[in-house]
């Protein structure tokens, strides 16, 4: 993946949340989604967290605005 610095190389488990896109994350009322399988609470705890790490950090990286300083400069060719 490329980010806008060149390639981002991920630090830690990298968790896929692609799957937000599908549920209509972007709609501005969130999503709600269920696991069909059998999981301890500590593990959906853990799950819950990696998702809020992850979003945030896809906030931060690529959706918060950011202060840009451009200089333009002109040279007078002879």
């Amino acid at each position: 993946m490329d980010g806008p610095n060149g390639p981002i190389q991920p630090q830690g488990p990298v968790l896929n949340m692609s799957f937000l896109r599908l549920c209509g994350v972007s709609e501005g009322n969130g999503v709600s989604f269920m696991l069909k399988e059998v999981n301890a609470p500590e593990d959906l705890v853990r799950l819950g967290n990696r998702i809020r790490d992850a979003a945030r950090r896809f906030y931060v990286n690529y959706l918060k605005p950011a202060r840009v300083d451009i200089s333009v400069s002109t040279q007078v060719m002879r």
